[in-house]
């Protein structure tokens, strides 16, 4: 609903927007630069890592398969689309009741191509007092700077 009400009150002459989750304070200049520029090219980007550990499906508790992690990404935000381009998505999932944890699901999901720009596992999402406290512990020496 949040995006909803960013997309009603973005300019419409916006050519492209930029939607950034709030839980991640530590992303940088170059993050927001490179998700930019990927979205420059192809008309709509999210940040990302690779995911680094080996990836496993489970049901009942008991691993049913191995996923090939260098096809898997971890998203972040930024993300990035044309303005026209996240506002045909946003409508069409709204008018067919279709809910995402993301707006690039939203955009994939028209049919429209979505590139990764290089983010950073220090551009993490803090959601438990664990995050927050390595966050503080990565402010305080140095390792990060706040948004």
């Amino acid at each position: 609903r949040s995006v909803a009400n960013a997309l009603a009150a973005a300019p419409v002459e916006a050519g492209y927007l930029l939607t950034h989750d709030g839980a991640r304070p530590l992303v940088t200049p170059a993050i927001i630069a490179a998700t930019l520029d990927a979205a420059a090219r192809t008309g709509a980007a999210v940040a990302a890592i690779p995911a680094a550990d080996t990836l496993k499906t489970a049901s009942g508790g008991i691993i049913t398969g191995t996923v090939p992690r260098e096809a898997v990404f971890q998203v972040q935000t930024p993300q990035c689309f044309r303005a026209a381009l996240l506002r045909e998505a946003a409508a069409r999932a709204l008018a067919e009741g279709f809910e995402a944890t993301d707006e690039a699901t939203l955009v994939e999901r028209i049919g429209a191509r979505v590139a990764v720009a290089v983010g950073s596992p220090l551009n993490f999402k803090i959601t438990t007092g664990d995050d927050a406290a390595l966050a503080a512990a990565l402010l305080r020496a140095g390792e990060a700077e706040p948004a």
